[in-house]
């Protein structure tokens, strides 16, 4: 076996790991470390027990919650900023609905339901991989040099050194056993305490993981044309041939039949590891996800998405874009059977969230957006996830190719808005003025709750106020603006309270106009459109501009 230590330290002897009191353009909410207690000997719950525990919802991969989202209307309830790229980021989410999320080169984050900051950790080595939750709500997650396991309260546990390699998607049994792969080949089970059970030694670059209910185990590699079956006790059960280059772990349904996404196939693998069936798909991808009537949901890397009969792979529905996204996650099914998926336009430059009904057809779609400007694309999270009241978290990476700028990221928040939320913003102003000029825009909302609220402001021309106040409930709050070019803009406000409890968008068309002289009479053009309501279609039309 090779040697790897395991260091139980204190978090002031590492040096990279601490409690973060950046609240991160949010409210500040501080941190009690004694309201989380290190976990008793004896397990208080298994990674099942927790909202999504990790990447692929359970061990068996399937993206399928047991929470119903079927009231979920798309509305973006909060977004948490993060100044860091959040690549292939997935949100886990423990049994109070914290979400814990890693970001590129920034550490761990762990962030309330609500959207605040609960703590963040800076680690050691560039995270490529989510983390997972294992028993008594220990959060596991590796980075380019070495595997961490930290308490709730965001104190560090224990360190496994890796070797400057990077660790995979952790998986945790339901006897708290993590399964990692790192990509230097070796494929490790490791007890909660951090001491390795035993070492699996592949040679290639390790992806993912799943397990099966009785224990066996299944991963994929990169450039691999097997992927292998292991028995509970680390040795070889069977591999099968011909997968090479899949991207993903494998989906396990409830037959036990594994689901594999190779190059140009879908294959379905019987559990002696003879091929089932397969069918055709486009390049390679994430894993499909699984539907409560055992229907698979595959997202191909075009504009389509399928469900495929488990028994034969035929197409039972299928459902396509207008186009082909530059980006697009695995989808994600509630308890109702919703699929959830989020997906980029063809320029990679504008992102949306889709919610399908269970026979593939459409529910709604819902913009993704940054607060800041500019960005010169969007990348998205691999998969979304989905918390206990329905709610569908997606994150988001930023693009800047403009060296002057960095990267960052977003968590987003898609459900119904909360009904003590802020009520949509009035706003007053004058619905056309003059470019170059300062015009006063008049912004008022109120709290159900009357707590104070704060507004955040779009102007309609890339430019933005980010989240002023506090300001009373109800208080008319006064902003200037002016616009560089002729057109029609159109200014929106939403308006949050010291819960972060975000209410609906508020809009305002306004005109900039172009020409000067007759058409800027409004005295003259007012008498003649009254007077002459259905004539003059080319002077009203010009008198807009």
């Amino acid at each position: 076996m090779r040697k790897v230590a395991v260091f139980i330290v204190f978090a002031f002897l590492v040096g990279c790991c601490f409690v973060s009191g950046v609240s991160n353009a949010i409210d500040h909410i501080p941190v009690d470390n004694n309201k989380s207690e290190k976990p008793s000997e004896t397990p208080v719950g298994n990674p099942m027990t927790f909202q999504w525990p990790m990447r692929g919802h359970d061990a068996q991969n399937t993206c399928q919650s047991e929470y119903d989202a079927s009231q979920n209307q798309g509305y973006e309830k909060w977004k948490y900023f993060v100044d860091d790229p959040l690549d292939s980021a997935t949100p886990v989410i423990d049994s109070e609905g914290t979400l814990y999320i890693k970001s590129v080169s920034d550490g761990l984050y762990a962030i309330y339901p609500n959207g605040t900051l609960k703590w963040h950790c800076d680690l050691v080595g560039l995270i490529e991989y989510q983390p997972a939750i294992g028993l008594n709500g220990t959060i596991y997650v590796g980075t380019l040099k070495y595997f961490y396991a930290f308490y709730p309260n965001g104190t560090l546990q224990w360190i496994l050194p890796m070797e400057k390699c990077y660790c995979s998607h952790p998986i945790v049994n339901p006897e708290g056993i993590i399964y990692i792969g790192t990509s230097d080949g070796y494929f490790y089970a490791v007890y909660p305490n951090g001491t390795i059970q035993w070492e699996y030694y592949l040679g290639y670059y390790l992806i993912g993981t799943s397990l099966d209910t009785e224990g066996n185990i299944y991963f994929t590699a990169r450039y691999c044309d097997y992927f292998y079956c292991l028995n509970p006790n680390g040795t070889l059960k069977w591999r099968f041939g011909t997968i090479y280059d899949t991207h993903d772990a494998p989906l396990i349904g409830d037959d036990g039949t594994i689901y594999i996404v190779a190059v140009n196939h879908i294959v379905a693998v019987n559990p002696d590891g003879i091929e089932k069936w397969r069918t055709p798909s486009i390049g390679t991808g994430f894993s499909p996800a699984l539907l409560p009537d055992g229907t698979i949901v595959y997202s191909s890397l075009a504009e389509d998405v399928f469900g495929l009969d488990p028994d034969d792979g035929h197409t039972r529905w299928h459902y396509q874009l207008d186009y082909n996204p530059e980006d697009k996650t695995r989808p994600v099914i509630s308890s109702d059977g919703t699929v959830f998926f989020a997906y980029t336009d063809q320029s990679g430059e504008k992102a949306y969230m889709s919610a399908l009904n269970p026979d593939g057809t459409l529910r709604w779609t819902a913009s993704i957006t940054s607060d800041i400007y500019p960005y010169d694309g969007i990348y998205l999270g691999s998969t979304p996830s989905i918390g206990a009241d329905g709610t569908v978290y997606v994150t988001t990476w930023f693009f800047r190719g403009n060296s002057t700028y960095h990267d960052f990221g977003y968590i987003h928040a898609f459900n119904q808005l909360n009904p003590n939320a802020p009520i949509t913003p009035t706003i007053t102003g004058p619905p056309k003025g003059k470019v170059g000029v300062q015009h006063e825009y008049t912004f008022t909302s109120t709290s159900p709750t009357g707590k104070d609220v704060y507004y955040y402001i779009m102007w309609g021309d890339d430019t933005y106020t980010n989240w002023i106040g506090p300001f009373h409930s109800g208080e008319l709050v006064s902003v200037n603006h002016s616009w560089s070019k002729w057109g029609r803009y159109t200014i929106q406000a939403r308006a949050r309270d010291s819960d972060n409890l975000w209410g609906p968008w508020g809009t305002l068309e306004v005109t900039m106009p172009k020409n000067k002289g007759v058409f800027n009479d409004h005295s003259i053009l007012s008498w003649l459109f009254e007077r002459f309501p259905h004539a003059f279609p080319i002077l009203r039309y010009l008198s807009d501009q």
